[in-house]
């Protein structure tokens, strides 16, 4: 189902996928400036739905446009910065750096990752009925429902690989939560 726990569950990915494809670029002393992920289900998997390439990726050298804005913006032959890109990215053993960042992660600065934990819509949540009942007294109007749960935040200084956020998935759901009587979502902080 496409929504907000989906949306951030994409967040996430595009965030680590980025971050592994910028430490793969500067290996081959490009700059991975932004890009667009397209994702889509195989069966109820997620997975990238769109190529990576300099159509989809801003890709500088030294403040030089390699990727599609040079023809956007009229900067000359496209082509040849596809070629450079190309070129570089060839003389490394891109193979080899890509298994190496799926094993260890990319580094990066610290960020953290969140898994939020709620009790499920049909479970008795007596502490948050007895916070809705106070704020209700309070005046607060138009409040439906209160919540309560708990916020785990894990810090990471590398970024996931796909092996490592379904993992995390796993675990939220074995050492986190009570699938039987919570949810739970990851997110970025």
């Amino acid at each position: 189902e496409v929504g907000p726990s989906l949306i951030r569950k994409l967040e996430l990915l595009s965030v680590n996928m980025f971050g592994h494809l910028a430490a793969l670029f500067e290996t081959a002393q490009l700059e991975l400036i932004d890009g667009k992920f397209e994702f889509g289900f195989l069966g109820q998997q997620v997975v990238l739905g769109d190529e990576i390439t300099p159509d989809t990726l801003r890709i500088w050298k030294d403040g030089r446009r390699l990727d599609k804005d040079v023809f956007r913006h009229d900067l000359g032959d496209v082509m040849t910065g596809y070629q450079e890109v190309e070129q570089r990215l060839s003389a490394q053993d891109v193979g080899a750096v890509a298994k190496r960042l799926v094993q260890q992660g990319a580094a990066t600065d610290p960020y953290t990752v969140v898994c939020e934990v709620l009790p499920q819509d049909e479970v008795l949540d007596p502490e948050g009925q007895a916070i809705f009942d106070v704020l209700k007294q309070s005046g607060v109007r138009g409040l439906e429902q209160v919540k309560l749960g708990k916020r785990v935040a894990l810090q990471f200084n590398r970024f996931l690989s796909g092996q490592d956020l379904d993992q995390l998935e796993k675990l939220g759901s074995h050492l986190l939560a009570n699938p039987l009587i919570q949810q739970w979502q990851f997110y970025l902080d």
